[in-house]
């Protein structure tokens, strides 16, 4: 019964969000789903740990392992069947996750909750899997210090925009970078809505240049970052 119970706010947990303002939390927990599929809990654990990528893309930390990536993207869909004691444990304690305010916060709480299953396994516990930045973009788009990362662009949802009074924007990125639009871009931000609703990419343009686009919007900024 109270394995049932816990598949039963699992389930609710990972249903992919329709709303605007969903979270990478979110994302990450719809696809944990479909890890219930795998018969082997060492598979589990590692598609556990490759759900967790779309937050780790949205704070600009270093990638998930490739296989982990791999195997939560290519995943059966989970079955109707119960999990397993110790999978129904860490699915409840990464549902309690959510009372985390801040996206980086809740990363390492869902982190936390795959121990029972880790010392299942007989695995030592690991070293936060969260807390290393990205070398590629800590300085991506930085003139002081000079940007010399290889990557061509970021991706991460927003924590804040404003205005000026000439509608020119300010964005802060869940990964600290904060972004200005260039006066002489001509095209206007429209954003009305929580600013988590917002998925960022920033990419490098010609000459030296960066574009910030929102995913599903058709507008393209030319900005400059700040900070």
């Amino acid at each position: 019964m109270i394995k049932r119970a816990l598949f039963g706010l699992a389930a609710m947990l990972v249903v992919p969000l329709c709303a605007a303002q969903a979270r990478p939390r979110d994302d990450v927990m719809a696809g944990l789903y479909r890890c219930s599929g795998l018969d082997s809990d060492r598979q589990w654990l590692d598609c556990y740990y490759g759900a967790a990528q779309p937050a780790r893309t949205a704070l600009g930390l270093v990638p998930a392992l490739p296989g982990q990536v791999r195997l939560a993207q290519s995943s059966p869909a989970g079955s109707l069947a119960p999990p397993s004691e110790v999978r129904s444990r860490v699915i409840a304690g990464a549902g309690t996750c959510y009372d985390k305010p801040a996206d980086r916060d809740w990363l390492d709480c869902y982190y936390r909750a795959a121990q029972p299953m880790r010392e299942q396994l007989g695995l030592s516990a690991p070293v936060s899997q969260s807390v290393k930045p990205a070398p590629a973009i800590a300085s991506f788009g930085m003139s002081r210090p000079v940007d010399d990362t290889p990557a061509n662009q970021i991706l991460s949802r927003m924590t804040a925009y404003s205005f000026d009074a000439h509608r020119i924007f300010t964005v802060t990125l869940a990964n600290g970078q904060v972004w200005r639009q260039i006066e002489s871009d001509t095209d206007a931000a429209r954003w009305k809505k929580a600013p988590a609703s917002y998925l960022v990419t920033v990419r490098r343009g010609m000459s030296g240049s960066f574009i910030l686009t929102v995913r599903d919007e058709p507008h393209s900024f030319r900005v400059r970052r700040i900070s």
